[in-house]
């Protein structure tokens, strides 16, 4: 009945798979998938605090339809072109899970853009997006620590290390590591470090996994859940 972020649920089942028709159950009535997204794309407004998991269902839902703009409940025209300048507006550091689930929701619509024709978003916001995610690259590139892990200040670049937080928790960078593993996992060969860097990483997050205790994984279980 309800989630930490907004329509969170909506996209984790929308990558997963689940068709329109699938029936949702409340205590008034039987509804089905497509009543969600409906509902979803109504309470829409660019001025969430979160917008990431949105972005990524509307445009797993509606890239395959070649829909491109919608009304929200309050009549407001909504475009992609809006919601990835929505996405690009605040600093890379700002956002869910360190601001990489800002980069994955730019990265599937860019895909999703490229497999369904083109018409999705601009080409002057196609560009934008290349720019942005060309832009963590290089920060990536140049935060990445010697054992192959990404801090949680990934966005200082090669002042990560100088500027990093000595109280910093170990499981941020399990997120920012498994994070940054899952839109590469999407992103063309342009938008990769070098592959030695993209293999330390996996290596880090791997060893990391296998050589923490059961119990320390089990009580941050949500943020270890990122490595999948």
């Amino acid at each position: 009945s309800s989630s930490v972020h907004h329509d969170h649920t909506l996209a984790a089942l929308t990558e997963s798979g689940l068709p329109l028709d699938a029936p949702v159950f409340t205590t008034a009535r039987a509804l089905q998938v497509r009543d969600v997204l409906s509902e979803a794309l109504r309470d829409f407004h660019l001025d969430e605090r979160e917008t990431e998991w949105s972005a990524m269902a509307f445009t797993l839902w509606l890239a395959p339809q070649k829909s491109n703009v919608w009304h929200n409940g309050e009549g407001r025209r909504i475009t992609f072109d809006m919601v990835a300048e929505r996405l690009m507006r605040n600093h890379k550091r700002d956002g869910v899970c360190l601001g990489t689930h800002r980069v994955y929701s730019l990265m599937l619509l860019l895909r999703l853009n490229e497999q369904y024709g083109g018409d999705l978003i601009t080409a002057e916001t196609q560009t934008q997006i290349m720019d942005y995610l060309k832009t963590c690259r290089d920060m990536i590139i140049a935060s990445q620590s010697p054992d192959g892990s990404w801090p949680a200040n990934w966005t200082d670049g090669a002042e990560a290390e100088a500027k990093a937080d000595p109280k910093e928790k170990g499981y941020k960078r399990v997120i920012a590591t498994g994070h940054h593993l899952e839109w590469l996992s999407i992103a063309p060969q342009e938008l990769h470090p070098p592959r030695e860097q993209i293999l330390k990483a996996a290596d880090w997050l791997i060893n990391n996994v296998n050589e923490t205790p059961q119990s320390v994984i089990d009580q941050n279980y949500t943020f270890y859940s990122h490595v999948g």
